[in-house]
């Protein structure tokens, strides 16, 4: 596939190189017409799929599992408040740049409050009321946001902040799968 754009080369990539196999033995009963067709098909199905990919403006709905943590006697209404805030502030995104720059506010207000509750969480201590299953439900939940605002440097910092406390903070085996799906996503290029 090569695009020029004003006669510069923009793409230049190939695909497609392997062989793929139509029958396992040999066989005179193989459609050839039929076949060629079924190929070409997927050859343009996937050349539209890459260059959407690549060069649209497509709008993208995304959807973001924030999860909160049970507030007990008050101990975490500053998480609290910080969910609601970004909760109900994404809600509000839209094409309105001037409604888009309120919700933005509103979400960096959440994520101050998140941020100041990072900072009293103490990985030593699981009885402290700001423990390491507190930073993980944090780290995750600044790991997703970040990823659905389309901030990659930032949902990354927090991935690695997440990754150098993994020794204190115990993830069950679906939440090391959703991690491990949260990282293709940060690492992942268009």
């Amino acid at each position: 596939l090569q695009i020029k754009e004003n006669g510069a080369v923009k793409i230049d990539e190939t695909f497609f190189n392997e062989f793929k196999f139509i029958a396992s033995s040999p066989t005179n009963s193989i459609n050839a017409v039929q076949e060629e067709k079924r190929h070409l098909e997927s050859v343009v199905k996937f050349i539209n799929t890459y260059l959407s990919e690549r060069y649209s403006n497509q709008e993208q709905v995304r959807t973001i599992k924030l999860t909160t943590i049970k507030n007990n006697k008050n101990k975490y209404d500053d998480i609290e408040k910080g969910h609601i805030y970004i909760t109900t502030n994404l809600k509000k995104l839209s094409t309105d740049e001037k409604r888009n720059a309120e919700a933005f506010k509103g979400i960096e207000n959440g994520v101050e409050l998140w941020t100041k509750a990072l900072q009293k969480i103490d990985f030593k201590n699981s009885k402290a009321d700001y423990n390491a299953k507190v930073a993980k439900n944090l780290y995750m939940n600044f790991i997703r946001l970040y990823l659905a605002l389309d901030n990659k440097i930032e949902a990354e910092k927090y991935l690695n902040n997440l990754q150098e406390h993994l020794v204190e903070i115990d993830l069950s085996s679906n939440e090391q799968r959703e991690l491990s799906g949260l990282e293709k996503s940060v690492y992942k290029t268009n």
